[in-house]
């Protein structure tokens, strides 16, 4: 009898997935029913099956050394000291896999860390013997840093390049794979940290640039074909002609296969209105249960149902990458699962997508995060909600036909269409449906390309190519461009557009913790080359302020020229964008950097501190301000927005102030946090010293 294990899975369209566990299985009859239960509790703890996938390959091993040696690798220790020596076998077991076959360190240590997280699990269920789990016999190996690998490479003193990560690639001089443009395993001085930064910048605007062409050329597609549908008449060469000519007048929005095409896209709107109801249906070959088959299907699924469906004004995954790609680059901070989760309406009725942020006209994106269990906002631009009110409008007849069926479930999310094209299946949108239109997976264009080289049949024509295969500009970037990378490079690219200022990037990206930036979205190497370049840049100005009129100031600084010296002096006056300044009028000037260095801090502390409130570090004020929240939360409502006779503000505002201060703080906010710590402290000394007044009614 087979296990299978419920996980939580955010990129399956159900959100979940099915695990085999074959060590239940394996297990004496009496006890398996409670294993497969502790373990179904362990799986739905996360937000992922990647757990549970590391614990059974782990399993797996464990299996296979029990066929071995059953004495050494028992599949139910029966007493601590069993368990132990098991343990310490499979770590070894675990790791020697690394010498035999092809697996990474961090693969290994991946499998047993998902191993231990489980079996501690089962010893506080009683299903495992104890063990004292702080033993250093049963820790995973720690993978080595990325920047020390660098210097091994460099150096050429790695002689096992298992271990290695898989970002990091000695034969292309490429590290980081999550960004468009890969790191030099060699070179991170000031220069290429330059050259690197525009190198992301117009990558990041290739991208922008197509997404914004091909949103454009879908717009007016969907246009045209509905025009055209509405005024078909009975002269078929009539409607034909005015259909091509109506689609010349914009030729730069078709290709010249699309061009070419044009006649025989205007048949099969045709016969969608006429025989589909402008709803595409599949070709049926036989009679099935009452009716015959449509005529017209089986021509259109020939000919390519993907490429009637933009001038249908209907959504399927290419039609969707775009726009996405567009949102990816403007909103890091919205990764692809997030986003697939959007709904339009929640289970009232209400809608939820897009809402007014109260900053202008700017609106707001809402989406949950599966991760984290939350629901996320981010601040859109106006074109972003303008291409998010077409995909409204390209899923309202999917949205319908959804709801038809009795599926109010699929029909309340954002992202539904075409999810199959030789069924014409109808649903949510997967991630994986985007990851091939995005772009087709490497090793599986290859096979393509061997299969039609070998059997010399000609390539399929029906389907739309990816949106990297159709913009050759794109090419360049083939192997590292994924729907993740994107992203990743957008947030990356705001923090060199900061000058390496992290609380940027981490609100760029949308975390809490700037530790999570640091460790998993900004390259080592690239924060160390910013790190440089800040500390450089200080060291000039010093320098400079300190060796005013003096012969040796070019040679004390690190510029060659007098006029790169002259450039960067010039950039603390306003007036030097205008004009450059003149060697006379430098010599003059340049006393000033010394006093503009000493009220630096004291201007960049006003700059900072305009238009916000300034907190002196006294607890007892912040305590008589949460004494002061307890007593409003036990008004009536209508009294917080009645405004003080003296002071002319509304108690909410108090309320709203206070809840500011108790809400989750950044790391870099440590001081305020602890001043707010500091006053809870004193909220028992002063609440019987502090009476305020009580409510009427």
């Amino acid at each position: 009898m087979k296990y299978y294990i419920h996980c939580n899975n955010p990129t399956t369209l159900d959100g979940s997935s099915m695990v085999s566990f074959p060590l239940i299985s394996c297990l004496p009859l009496r006890i398996r029913g409670k294993w497969f239960e502790q373990v179904q509790k362990f799986a739905l703890r996360y937000a992922s099956p990647a757990p549970v996938y590391s614990a059974r390959s782990a399993t797996l091993l464990w299996i296979a050394e029990n066929q071995r040696n059953p004495e050494q690798f028992p599949l139910l220790p029966t007493s601590s000291a069993t368990f132990h020596t098991l343990l310490k076998n499979l770590r070894r077991a675990c790791y020697e896999q690394i010498g035999s076959s092809r697996v990474s360190l961090s693969y290994a240590s991946g499998q047993w860390l998902g191993l231990i997280i489980l079996c501690k699990h089962l010893c506080e269920q009683k299903l495992l013997p104890y063990v004292d789990w702080n033993s250093g016999a049963y820790k995973a190996f720690p993978n080595r840093d990325p920047g020390e690998l660098r210097e091994a490479v460099r150096a050429n003193v790695v002689t096992d390049l298992r271990m290695i990560p898989k970002k990091l690639s000695v034969e292309s001089d490429a590290f980081h794979t999550d960004l468009l443009v890969p790191l030099s395993l060699h070179l991170n001085h000031q220069e290429y940290l330059d050259e690197y930064e525009k190198k992301l910048g117009d990558a990041l605007d290739q991208f922008r640039n197509k997404a914004l062409q091909e949103c454009e050329q879908m717009q007016f597609k969907s246009e045209l074909g509905k025009g055209f549908i509405e005024n078909i008449s009975n002269d078929v060469d009539s409607d034909r002609s005015q259909f091509v000519a109506s689609a010349n007048l914009e030729a730069s929005n078709f290709n010249a296969n699309e061009l070419a095409s044009l006649p025989f896209i205007a048949d099969h709107l045709r016969v969608v209105k006429s025989e589909m109801n402008c709803f595409p249906l599949p070709y049926i070959s036989k009679l099935k249960l009452t009716g015959a088959p449509i005529k017209g299907a089986r021509a259109l699924a020939a000919f390519g149902k993907d490429k009637v469906l933009p001038y249908l004004g209907l959504m399927n995954a290419r039609s969707a990458i775009p726009i996405i790609v567009l949102i990816m680059i403007e909103n890091p901070r919205v990764n692809v699962a997030s986003l697939l989760s959007a709904k339009i309406v929640n289970s009232q009725g209400q809608e939820i997508l897009i809402s007014n942020a109260g900053e202008g006209e700017d609106f707001r994106i809402s989406v949950d995060k599966p991760r984290a269990q939350s629901q996320m906002h981010s601040i859109l631009s106006k074109n972003a909600v303008s291409y998010l009110n077409l995909v409204i409008e390209w899923t309202r007849p999917i949205r319908e036909r959804l709801i038809n069926e009795g599926r109010f479930e699929e029909a309340q999310y954002l992202w539904i269409g075409f999810v199959q094209s030789k069924t014409y299946t109808i649903g949510r949108l997967s991630i994986n449906n985007l990851r091939n239109a995005f772009r087709v997976p490497l090793s599986r264009s290859i096979k393509k390309k061997e299969v039609y080289e070998r059997t010399l049949k000609p390539r399929s024509t029906r389907s739309l190519p990816s949106f990297i295969e159709s913009h050759p500009s794109l090419m360049p970037w083939a192997t590292t461009a994924t729907l993740k990378s994107l992203r990743v490079s957008a947030g990356v690219y705001k923090w060199f557009q900061s000058k390496g200022d992290i609380e940027t990037a981490a609100k760029a990206f949308g975390h809490k913790d700037i530790k999570t930036t640091l460790g998993h979205y900004i390259p080592q190497p690239l924060q160390a080359a910013m790190y440089e370049q800040q500390i450089r840049r200080w060291q000039n100005i010093l320098i400079c302020a300190a060796a005013v009129g003096k012969d040796y100031l070019l040679e004390a600084t690190d510029f060659s020229t007098t006029e790169e010296l002259h450039v960067f002096i010039s950039s603390f006056f306003s007036d030097s964008a205008v004009s450059p300044l003149s060697s006379t009028t430098m010599s003059d000037r340049l006393p000033i950097i010394a006093q503009r260095v000493e009220s630096f801090q004291v201007e960049k502390f006003k700059a900072e501190c305009s238009g916000k409130l300034v907190m002196a570090e006294n607890p007892d004020p912040i305590a008589l301000l949460f004494l002061y929240r307890e007593h409003l939360l036990e008004s009536y409502p209508s009294a917080l927005d009645i405004p003080d006779a003296a002071t002319k503000t509304a108690p909410r505002l108090w309320l709203d102030f206070a809840d500011a201060l108790l809400t989750p703080k950044l790391d870099v906010q440590r001081p305020l946090v602890q001043l707010v710590e500091k006053a809870k402290e004193r909220l028992n000394d002063l609440r019987g010293k502090v009476v305020f007044p009580k409510w009427i009614q």
